[in-house]
């Protein structure tokens, strides 16, 4: 097991939210790591990637009653920026 040394206020800090949640340090810690650094997962390869993406595009596909036959998304650049560059000026 690994060792870390964090300053005294932190661990009181650590401790006291450990207590208030019935838990270890150790426990307290180890939920938020996983939460705030998951694990790093390797890229998908060949089949496993396209049945992935199908999977998705199936997904996508159940989805497109919610909107009319002619909807567009408008992703363009000035649509997603355009309220902050205003917001700027």
């Amino acid at each position: 097991m690994a060792t870390v040394t964090i300053p005294d206020t932190v661990y009181r800090r650590l401790n006291d939210r450990a207590t208030a949640l019935s838990l270890s340090v150790e426990e307290l810690l180890s939920h938020v790591v996983e939460q705030a650094i998951p694990p790093i997962s390797k890229p998908l390869q060949g089949e496993e990637w396209k049945r992935e993406f199908d999977r998705w595009m199936s997904d996508i596909e159940s989805r497109k009653h919610r909107y009319p036959a002619d909807f567009v998304v408008d992703d363009s650049r000035a649509s997603i920026y355009d309220e902050r560059i205003n917001a700027q000026r």
